[in-house]
């Protein structure tokens, strides 16, 4: 783990300690036991079942979750589509069962305060529906009511149509005055009855807003790995590495899976570091040096990187194949005097992976065509 986020880690985990609270174990990143996501995509996830079954501990519980989220990973990014949330991040979080719930207002105030943030630095946004969200919390912080949209406050979980969450955000003060989320505190109800209180944030994005970082991405793990093979530690450069590299760090690959759908994601996130490879004009050997030092910084092992160079050849020897049968395909239908917009719908369609990278191509070898 990057010692950055071992330190953030560290120090919630203390306080959960010193709270009573008990520490339990992470979900496996690829979420075999819960058909309702593909990868564990937030700490909730891996409480599901000691919430269905109202066990959670007086105390509360706390846990250190890895996570991947896939919103709009299938729309790759040479479609010019930027995809909702960096795909690998890592979260921390912690629930209470229902007596507990204002009493998780308190922990969370320790852990603010034990970063040294700031109480005039945080703002609360939050519905007026749900006045135990902020019983004691107003007491300390801003609080800013109904001022986004209806969904902002709700959450569900995979549980249940009876099962949904109403929240509050956390905003933090940047240098520059502008206000950033920084994580949620969640009622969980079943029906119209509490049952439990959660909290959490992603290390990443705690650390780049405590720290009013102006590149948020420089929090991430990959981020000085880049920087050292001269590429910007930007949203495209960092999602695209990390969720390859988290993505086989389960054992996933196109030719070790029996599940049709993962190995469809796996596909998507080699498309997308080919299309960083041609855009940045990227080696073999600098994208296995990337993928190896992040491995071993973020999964501590970097045994399944030989695999993602392997099927990244093959994608990659597939997409000149339907370039060349693209060429042809252009030539003839343009020599049989074929309208152009008929062209470019025959072309998706027959030649995807030419269509997608079209304007990656060399404008030479296209004008000649």
């Amino acid at each position: 783990m990057d010692y950055r986020h071992q330190q953030i880690q560290d120090c919630f985990f203390n306080t959960c300690t010193q709270h009573g609270m008990t520490h339990v174990s992470p979900m496996p990143l690829l979420a075999t036991y819960d058909n309702s996501v593909y990868f564990a995509s937030a700490t909730i996830t891996a409480l599901k079942d000691m919430l269905l079954k109202n066990e959670i501990p007086n105390n509360g519980v706390y846990l250190y979750q890895p996570c991947f989220r896939l919103h709009n990973i299938q729309d790759a990014f040479y479609n010019g589509n930027k995809i909702k949330y960096p795909g690998y991040f890592n979260m921390l979080g912690m629930a209470v069962p229902a007596k507990y719930i204002v009493d998780l207002q308190y922990i969370i105030m320790d852990i603010m305060d034990k970063h040294g943030i700031d109480r005039s630095k945080i703002k609360l946004n939050t519905t007026r529906q749900e006045p135990l969200l902020v019983q004691n919390l107003q007491k300390y912080y801003e609080v800013e009511y109904d001022t986004r949209a209806e969904k902002s406050y709700n959450w569900t979980y995979g549980m249940g149509d009876d099962i949904h969450g109403k929240g509050m955000t956390f905003y933090i003060k940047q240098n520059n005055g502008e206000y950033k989320r920084l994580g949620q505190y969640i009622i969980i109800y079943n029906k119209d009855t509490p049952i439990a209180a959660e909290y959490g944030f992603g290390i990443e994005v705690f650390l780049a807003r405590t720290h009013s970082y102006q590149n948020e991405y420089d929090a991430f793990a990959i981020s000085p790995i880049l920087k050292s093979n001269r590429l910007e530690a930007n949203f495209t450069n960092t999602c695209v590495f990390s969720s390859v590299a988290a993505t086989y760090s389960t054992g996933i690959s196109i030719n070790n899976n029996p599940s049709r759908q993962y190995k469809k994601i796996v596909r998507y996130v080699l498309k997308n570091l080919l299309f960083l490879k041609q855009r940045n004009n990227l080696s073999t050997e600098q994208i296995r040096s990337i993928l190896q030092d992040y491995s071993n910084i973020e999964f501590n092992n970097d045994k399944y990187v030989p695999t993602i160079i392997d099927e990244l050849q093959t994608e990659e020897k597939i997409f000149y194949v339907q370039t060349e049968r693209a060429y042809d395909f252009i030539k003839n239908s343009r020599k049989n005097h074929k309208d152009e917009e008929v062209i470019k719908q025959k072309l998706t369609a027959l030649y995807p992976l030419y269509s997608q990278y079209m304007h990656l191509i060399n404008q030479n070898q296209k004008e000649s065509l």
